[in-house]
């Protein structure tokens, strides 16, 4: 735990995450921790083991946009809050540490398209900013890769564990629906899906209209 601890405090993003997650609504802590041992004590090694591997596969990528970068890990963060406190409720034989680093690694399709295919990464986030719709939508509306393909296609090239090629390749409204009469869809997957929605739906700026297709659907 002590070596763990010194690691840590040397490495700045990865403290961030760990002082942002064990103070967030989701642990309900009485006060704020400021301690990374007592973090640790908490948030227990197999939990900072997932927070490392989420910063790892991000940090390999090397993206240069700031904002654009900010933006992806505060959605990451909120809807892994949101998957856990669903799964809390409604499976509560999830595991909890598994539905965290793979609801953080979801998005990681679109990292791919703002690494490799800048242009085309623009072109969607004006047409959902300038529509106000889902990422997604816009990826149909102009006929371009799914980033949860792209998602997938990295987790396979870097073997990264099934749960988070899951999370990748299933996050979406219409995957959601789909799943409604596909037997095969999991718990796990549903969850991540679900927590991914209700983050979309409270953050993003997407018109009146296709927010209420949403919530209806």
């Amino acid at each position: 735990m002590e070596m763990v601890t010194e690691l840590i405090k040397v490495e700045p993003a990865l403290l961030a995450q760990v002082l942002k997650v064990v103070n967030s609504a989701y642990y309900g802590l009485p006060g704020e921790i400021t301690n990374v041992r007592v973090a640790i004590a908490y948030l227990g090694l197999n939990e900072i083991y997932r927070m490392v591997l989420s910063l790892s596969v991000i940090n390999t990528l090397q993206i240069k946009e700031r904002d654009e970068l900010e933006e992806f890990w505060f959605h990451s963060f909120y809807a892994s809050l949101c998957t856990k406190y669903l799964a809390k409720q409604y499976e509560p034989h999830l595991s909890p540490e598994e539905l965290w680093s793979a609801s953080m690694l979801h998005d990681i399709g679109k990292l791919v398209y703002l690494k490799f295919f800048p242009d085309h990464y623009e072109a969607l986030m004006t047409f959902s900013k300038e529509h106000g719709v889902s990422f997604s939508e816009a990826e149909r509306h102009l006929s371009l890769p799914s980033s949860s393909f792209l998602g997938a296609l990295l987790c396979d090239h870097w073997r990264l564990p099934d749960n988070v090629r899951q999370a990748c390749e299933f996050h979406t409204l219409n995957d959601f629906l789909a799943a409604e009469g596909d037997s095969s869809s999991t718990p796990f997957q549903r969850m991540i899906c679900l927590g991914n929605l209700v983050a979309v739906l409270s953050t993003s700026e997407l018109s009146d209209s296709a927010k209420r297709n949403d919530q209806h659907q």
